[in-house]
């Protein structure tokens, strides 16, 4: 293939927070894409993996602090830079105040972990990607939740879910969950022909069919545990998320790997689970 892709590691000073974050550095066709830059504290690994390269263009699958809170410091150190990312995002990308407070109730103390969130000037938003750069929509995780195509990669940011190896899966379904639009995404990128899927979280893959109906009926199964929990009559508590997890772990096969996990490993994703199972009790109820 006529490009040149490096996975960026962005770890960060928190035990369990390695092999989470991806960043992408791509080199095609004459001009350097970096897709989710990442939060503020691990901008130095970045720039550090470009090598003295410039971004030419920054891409953004959702502006979620873990995979976009440090744009506005990298836009400052390249300028020229052009920043390509939802419609829907572009005013929270210029004056992130909401933005700030709607990440600071959902991850509390861990947004010190990830950083401040700087704005960004508005004339280095690209209205018009390249040619080059196909977008497909694919809310559920995020309402503004893009998914990029560039010759045969696909950075699908966390529409198919989290991944942290071959069989280890999970939903990534936030506070405000949508299961239709969720679904309806992973149809989408099912669609398209056999390429390489390029994770937020983590690493990549080739893709085939197996990996698309493996996130649909995971994200169907934790619905309907959850749902068994009686979301619409009950008030959801910490004793009700761990019992979730702990059925959830003996009945979802992509999950099984997870006691296998290194701890510190196991004890993050154990607080994105719990947001998950959140997100869905909140949309059940």
């Amino acid at each position: 293939m006529g490009h040149k892709l490096k996975l960026v590691d962005l770890h960060l000073p928190r035990e369990g927070f390695r092999e989470f974050i991806s960043s992408w550095i791509l080199d095609f066709n004459n001009k350097i894409y970096v897709v989710d830059p990442g939060p503020t504290k691990s901008l130095p690994i970045l720039v550090d993996a470009l090598e003295g390269m410039k971004p030419d263009y920054i891409l953004l699958t959702h502006i979620h602090v873990d995979h976009a809170g440090g744009i506005g410091n990298l836009s400052k150190l390249y300028s020229e830079a052009k920043i390509i990312a939802s419609e829907l995002s572009h005013k929270h990308l210029i004056d992130p105040t909401k933005l700030i407070e709607a990440s600071t109730k959902t991850l509390g103390n861990l947004m010190d972990l990830y950083g401040e969130i700087s704005p960004v000037f508005e004339n280095t938003i690209l209205k018009d990607p390249p040619k080059e750069i196909q977008i497909i929509t694919t809310p559920g995780h995020a309402p503004h939740h893009i998914t990029f195509i560039i010759e045969d990669l696909v950075f699908c940011g966390e529409a198919l879910g989290v991944r942290h190896s071959e069989n280890y899966l999970r939903p990534a379904s936030p506070i405000k969950f949508d299961l239709n639009a969720y679904k309806e995404s992973i149809t989408k990128l099912q669609d398209l022909k056999t390429r390489t899927l390029c994770f937020g979280h983590y690493g990549s893959i080739e893709a085939n069919q197996k990996i698309y109906l493996l996130a649909l009926s995971q994200i169907d199964h934790w619905v309907e545990t959850i749902r068994s929990f009686n979301p619409q009559k009950c008030e959801f508590s910490i004793e009700l998320e761990n019992q979730i997890f702990s059925t959830l772990k003996k009945t979802d096969r992509l999950l099984e790997t997870f006691d296998k996990l290194d701890t510190d490993i196991q004890n993050r994703e154990k607080i994105f689970i719990g947001n998950s199972i959140k997100g869905i009790w909140n949309y059940l109820s």
